[in-house]
């Protein structure tokens, strides 16, 4: 039984289902964020600003619920990471689209957690490098962009064609 302050099983539960439950429960909490900045954004295009009627509805405050409209407008439904917490795009809210798509994809095949996307984030721009990761190094004429990991310094050679989506330009 869930209720608004506890948790209750209804029976005995053999662990595959307490596993299924706990599944379902954190599935709940990472994706409410995105599912209130949406019902927002649709109130916002259909009423205009609600915010004080949502305050009333769902018990968040204003700066809350701002930020979750914001971020819910900043990423369409096909640029979110079932895979990645709404923190760890939050991280990256400030960054361009193409920026906010590699360090989101980096942090899906890295498995970074959230606090180690923020470090990655922190280490590039200490180190002078754009948030884009890495400016790719000079092709070698093959139709490929070089890009140093700015986590392990390793090089990975891409199609320029992907290094141009993500970063903009490759020099040439």
């Amino acid at each position: 039984m869930l209720s608004q302050i506890g948790w209750i099983p209804d029976s005995d539960l053999d662990l595959h289902q307490w596993q299924s439950v706990g599944s379902s429960l954190g599935r709940l909490g990472r994706y409410s964020q995105w599912w209130i900045g949406d019902w927002l954004l649709y109130a916002r295009g259909k009423w205009g600003e609600m915010y004080t009627e949502a305050i009333k509805i769902t018990g968040y405050d204003y700066g809350s619920l701002r930020n979750m409209a914001s971020l819910a407008q900043k990423f369409e439904l096909s640029r979110r990471h079932d895979k990645l917490s709404w923190d760890h795009h939050a991280a990256v809210g400030g960054l361009t689209p193409a920026e906010q798509d590699y360090w989101l994809d980096q942090a899906v095949a890295l498995k970074w957690s959230r606090e180690d996307l923020r470090t990655e984030l922190r280490a590039a721009e200490r180190n002078g490098v754009s948030q884009s990761a890495c400016a790719p190094a000079e092709s070698e004429g093959g139709g490929s962009a070089t890009l140093v990991c700015p986590k392990c310094q390793e090089v990975i050679e891409i199609p320029e064609a992907v290094a141009k989506s993500i970063l903009g330009s490759v020099p040439g």
